[in-house]
């Protein structure tokens, strides 16, 4: 059995006709790697403490450029890993959002869940979470996981939440991670399972897998826009940064056959569903 450590952050355009999930994920062995050599990278700049791609300055190319690096080595260098940026279509995204909030609130309340803060607070994890299940379908399902969520203002309460059912007392993470692998049983039986304690909802400046998420979606993503046009100075610098580092891999892809440029700060899918770019690498 692999261990695996990931790390799951939201990504959206402007003005967010398009949005959805960005990913990281390694075995856990590499990552511990991983966080040694992106430690160094810090102890080497002054100009930043973490990464995150909305607070990319263009003085800090050249770490941004070296982190990118450092991620995708460790994507290379073991099984199963993957790095991917998932944008949902306006309609495509309302409707799977509906059916994950249905599926939250329906099971938790069949078991007894009467904390309604509990429920509005998992109904915010679970797209994100069955979305990553369906990428990592193909990992196996002898392989386990913990999952490092992106903290905001609702997302941030997740730690310090419980219920009563049946005069007995369940935390958050323990429902979660049981209604997880319920569905995970169901729709995505070879992807791995979830560990238990598998769910930890961090600030990004508290987990380099969240900050490699999020670079990861927001670069990838400022590469789509530079390869449809765009003219923002910003966002053609972090494509021609993603371009150094992934260029062989996404080079000829045609983007303006699925997605395109909406004035110069959003992005739209050509048809309803999904537009994701993904590297990963998995044992057939």
């Amino acid at each position: 059995m692999t261990k695996l450590i990931a790390g799951l952050d939201e990504i959206a355009t402007e003005t967010q006709k398009s949005d959805g999930w960005c990913y990281f994920c390694i075995p856990q062995t590499e990552y511990i790697k991983f966080e040694t050599e992106v430690r160094a990278l810090f102890s080497e700049t002054t100009k930043l403490t973490s990464f995150h791609g909305k607070k990319f300055k263009t003085d800090q190319a050249d770490e941004y450029e070296q982190f990118l690096r450092i991620i995708r080595k460790y994507a290379e260098s073991s099984v199963p890993t993957i790095l991917s940026c998932t944008l949902n279509s306006e309609a495509w995204k309302a409707q799977y959002l509906g059916f994950c909030e249905r599926v939250t609130a329906n099971v938790f309340t069949q078991i007894g869940v009467t904390n309604t803060d509990l429920i509005n607070v998992c109904k915010q994890l679970t797209p994100g979470l069955f979305s990553f299940m369906r990428l990592v379908n193909h990992f196996g399902n002898n392989n386990e996981i913990i999952i490092e969520v992106d903290s905001d203002s609702v997302k941030e309460k997740f730690p310090q939440l419980d219920t009563i059912i049946k005069e007995h007392n369940f935390t958050a993470d323990f429902l979660m991670n049981k209604l997880y692998n319920a569905y995970r049983n169901i729709q995505f039986a070879n992807s791995p399972s979830l560990a238990t304690g598998g769910i930890s909802v961090l600030k990004d400046q508290n987990s380099f897998a969240v900050q490699a998420a999020d670079v990861i979606g927001n670069f990838s993503t400022s590469y789509v826009y530079y390869k449809l046009g765009n003219t923002s100075s910003k966002r053609i610098l972090k494509g021609q940064i993603f371009e150094k580092v992934f260029g062989d891999k996404y080079g000829a892809e045609n983007f303006s056959s699925s997605i395109k440029l909406v004035g110069q700060n959003d992005l739209e899918l050509l048809t309803d569903g999904a537009f994701t770019m993904e590297f990963t690498a998995y044992n057939e």
